[in-house]
């Protein structure tokens, strides 16, 4: 299980954090996401308990994955089943030609890092920071927790490394991708 949330920056909040990960030699990385679905909608495929399909291209290798949204609070829950593939054109025509549609597509720079979060006399968590630009006109800082970490904590990891970053509570953004891209759900 995975617990995340996203913060949407300025553009010069987005320089200064990414200078930051410059200094500590984040890996960049290049994604390209198309999601799948036998439904026009996210809100129809969540109500027919549909999971998602993505199909990920990032720094020249493939990846499919089953994803299941839900969302806890601010915080979004998914569980995420995930195999490399080597051909992602091959997945694509398969899904097109049994009845899925591609319903939106996204493409993110981003720049990575793994963060451990200690905690006074209990295990550390340890957090996923993405520094995106997604279609080259939106501006995020993505934070994940994986793993079996109870809620309390990762969430509470989250929030600590958004407030070192000078992000505020206001910037948590809740809306899905297709919403912040102003596709239909």
């Amino acid at each position: 299980m995975e617990i995340e949330t996203k913060y949407v920056l300025a553009e010069t909040d987005f320089k200064r954090i990414s200078v930051i990960f410059a200094k500590r030699r984040a890996e960049n990385l290049i994604k390209k996401d198309s999601y799948y679905s036998r439904y026009s909608t996210v809100k129809k495929s969540i109500a027919k308990k549909e999971p998602l399909i993505r199909i990920r291209e990032e720094n020249g290798k493939g990846f499919l994955t089953v994803k299941r949204k839900f969302m806890k609070g601010n915080f979004e829950s998914n569980q995420e089943e995930e195999t490399k593939v080597d051909d992602v054109s091959v997945l694509k025509n398969l899904f097109l030609s049994t009845g899925y549609s591609e319903y939106f597509h996204k493409e993110k720079s981003a720049w990575s890092l793994i963060r451990e979060v200690p905690f006074k006399d209990e295990d550390s968590v340890y957090v996923h920071m993405e520094l995106e630009s997604v279609n080259k006109k939106y501006f995020y800082l993505e934070l994940e927790v994986t793993g079996n970490v109870p809620e309390d904590k990762a969430m509470q990891a989250i929030v600590g490394i958004a407030n070192e970053f000078g992000i505020k509570e206001e910037q948590r953004d809740n809306r899905t991708w297709p919403e912040i891209l102003g596709i239909k759900v």
